[in-house]
């Protein structure tokens, strides 16, 4: 009796929605699952109908925004097996495309989009829960609205932070040139201009456009900065704002794969940019002994990680306190000249940001003096504490990397454990994606001063802790540091006479001569 009475509440739910609102018996039986009939009075219910009507419009009538809307700047997070049950609410749509999701979690003031079995869309406030989440690589349902891009997995969902939406096209140029491959999409038509290239292009899912004679879409791995021997797209390739699936998608290793591996760096040596470039050529999150908001917030999952997950391929750490190097086996020392990074550190102390500057009368301050004065110091101590007790040590120089990122991140590979990120073809495609995107957003601007900040006494405080990080490094058979050490005297500093310590160092220089020559 109780399944006939089921049955007949459900057929008459179905015809009631269906003469609201026409749609087919899929789409029906969505809203029917969610909506059951517990007694008899529930089909009456106004309210009832209602909530139902209106999530179902929300679905694909209400919410109907256009099919070529690919205002949204999106990162992937990633592919979970499951989500935190903060992600609301599930819109269902036959005709669901990752830009429809994207705009919708964007409208109700949510900062992230999952996109779920095909035909659901998860919008997130925040992403807290990700400690307790499982990577999964099985994203590979094709969207419903899309029959060309995928919208999660049967049991899986893809994660995507909105980084921007509703925004004028940024038309971010590539270096290098898009290599013909059999791939490429070629407008037949007329000739379109610049804008309608990029969004054509990202819209049918590719991440690169090139407004030429005619538009050529192509992908991002595709470009070369060295093209010798190949076929090239005559133009300057733009990247558009579609996910890019194949340079992207990022995965946590199961709990407990790696062993603590340290990416071990004074602050200002672009540990960050490091992070990124690592991301890129692994395919697996970087994690950090520190938990910053922003960071996490620009896609750097691992950092809410604890730094013992195991499921990270190395781990940020500054080294504050000489006991924090006991935990790892083995490190990677990322060294910048220290003039470069304690004045980049300057920087982000005082801006609270990793890519804006602090002004010049900042520079000339005493407040900037006593900053370098008491950093000189810590930059090569925080290099000591690993050298003296790490095992395994790989030197990585900013310098070198900023000349040729790609091979220094080779080195990095190498370094790693077999079991720290994915191996065969994909490490090559994503190799290449990092070629074209070697300069990161966490990469500050170089800038150009016209006086020098640093004095004199600044200068031998420096040069000497430079020349005790480089002993240091030979007891360890280590002996490839640059030569950072810098000379000449900047004679004023902060409006005020600097030269006496060098006064009386030529003074004492010059008795101790007159002495000797007495002596002789």
């Amino acid at each position: 009796m109780r399944k006939i009475f089921k049955t007949k509440c459900i057929l008459m739910f179905l015809v009631t929605i269906h003469v609201f609102y026409p749609a087919n018996i899929m789409q029906l039986w969505t809203i029917v699952t969610r909506y059951r009939c517990p007694h008899r009075n529930t089909f009456h219910d106004s309210k009832v109908i209602s909530q139902a009507l209106q999530d179902f419009t929300t679905s694909d009538a209400k919410y109907k925004l256009p099919e070529d809307d690919d205002s949204c700047e999106v990162r992937s997070m990633g592919c979970f097996q499951s989500l935190p049950k903060l992600f609301v609410p599930d819109v269902v749509s036959i005709r669901l495309t990752p830009n429809r999701c994207f705009n919708f979690c964007n409208e109700i003031g949510m900062l992230y989009a999952s996109l779920y079995n095909g035909q659901t869309c998860y919008c997130g406030e925040n992403f807290l829960g990700v400690a307790l989440l499982t990577m999964s690589q099985d994203c590979k349902i094709k969207c419903s609205g899309d029959g060309f891009k995928y919208c999660g997995g049967k049991q899986s969902s893809q994660v995507y932070m909105i980084t921007n939406c509703n925004k004028v096209m940024k038309n971010e140029i590539l270096e290098g040139c898009l290599v013909r491959t059999k791939n490429d999409l070629f407008n037949q038509e007329e000739p379109l201009d610049k804008d309608d290239c990029i969004k054509i292009c990202g819209k049918a899912g590719f991440t690169v456009a090139v407004p030429a004679k005619k538009c050529v879409c192509g992908y991002r791995q595709n470009v070369k900065t060295n093209s010798k021997g190949q076929a090239c797209v005559r133009g300057t390739p733009y990247r558009t704002l579609a996910p890019d699936s194949k340079c992207d998608n990022k995965t946590l290793l199961p709990a407990g794969t790696n062993p603590p591996i340290a990416l071990a760096s004074f602050p200002g040596s672009g540990n960050t940019w490091f992070r990124q470039m690592i991301e890129t050529a692994t395919g697996v999150y970087t994690g950090s002994v520190y938990d910053e908001e922003l960071i996490f917030a620009h896609g750097f999952i691992g950092e809410r990680l604890p730094a013992d997950s195991g499921k990270t391929v190395v781990i940020k750490d500054h080294v504050l306190h000489s006991l924090d190097a006991f935990k790892y086996k083995s490190a990677i020392l990322l060294i910048r000249d220290p003039y470069d990074a304690i004045l980049a550190e300057y920087n982000r102390f005082r801006t609270l940001g990793h890519v804006a500057s602090v002004s010049d009368e900042m520079l000339k301050s005493r407040d900037f003096h006593l900053f370098v004065n008491r950093k000189a110091t810590t930059w090569k101590n925080t290099y000591s504490k690993i050298i003296r007790r790490v095992p395994r040590l790989l030197p990585v120089y900013f310098e070198d990397s900023v000349k040729d990122a790609v091979t220094q991140i080779r080195r990095i590979l190498d370094f790693l454990p077999e079991s720290s990120f994915i191996h065969g073809p994909d490490l090559e495609t994503r190799l290449q994606c990092l070629e074209v995107d070697v300069h990161s957003k966490f990469k500050r601007p170089k800038r150009s001063l016209i006086f020098d900040p640093f004095s004199q006494d600044l200068k031998r405080k420096i040069n000497d802790n430079i020349r005790g990080l480089r002993q240091e490094l030979e007891r360890v058979n280590i002996s490839t540091m640059p030569k950072y050490e810098r000379q000449g005297v900047e004679k004023k500093f902060g409006g005020k006479s600097s030269d006496r310590g060098q006064r009386n160092r030529q003074l004492q220089k010059i008795r101790i001569n007159a002495k000797d020559k007495n002596g002789a």
